[in-house]
């Protein structure tokens, strides 16, 4: 159960506290309604991210063995079945969405260019210096966009402002992180 849990890493949907952001600031966070809208987008968020994460972790099995701290991820570990990790991680992909679509078509259509973006991401992006992180800027912007989607509030400027800024240091930070871990400092 362990290396399932660490092949999902709940610990990260902690990053799509953003989708709460737009609701937080829009003054209406009492409504039950409006509530019930960003939680499912958040679980939506979130399972779609796991099932992303198990996909990614299948597709990068060969180079993460090679890496100091990612060869201890349960599929390059050789403690997950590829097959079974790409299987969970497509359900959990495909249950995501479902979720998302439930809330509302912008909701599902911005979940599913997260999907789209992550495999961009995963394939070509996270190689290129700046796109790296710019990227990971984008996935932060999609969850502000969908939580302001599902609450249907205008995400206001200076949110997506802060709210992007906010993403690049972290993703600048994470690409500085990593660079130590290798030691490349």
């Amino acid at each position: 159960m362990h290396d399932w849990l660490q092949l999902l890493r709940p610990q990260q949907w902690t990053k799509n506290g953003f989708v709460l952001a737009p609701l937080l600031f829009s003054g209406r966070s009492v409504e039950t309604e409006l509530l019930a809208q960003a939680f499912l987008t958040l679980l939506a968020f979130s399972v779609t991210a796991s099932g992303v994460y198990a996909i990614n972790d299948v597709v990068d099995a060969a180079a993460d063995r090679l890496h100091p701290v990612k060869r201890e991820r349960p599929v390059a570990a050789g403690r997950i079945d590829p097959r079974a990790a790409a299987i969970v991680g497509g359900g959990l992909v495909l249950a995501g969405l479902g979720v998302a679509y439930t809330v509302s078509l912008p909701v599902g259509g911005l979940i599913g260019a997260y999907v789209i973006l992550t495999a961009l991401y995963s394939a070509w992006l996270k190689s290129i210096v700046l796109l790296d992180v710019f990227s990971i800027g984008a996935f932060f912007l999609l969850r502000l966009l969908a939580g302001s989607a599902a609450v249907d509030v205008r995400s206001s400027f200076w949110l997506l402002l802060c709210g992007g800024l906010l993403s690049l240091y972290l993703g600048f930070a994470k690409r500085r992180h990593e660079l130590g871990v290798l030691g490349s400092s």
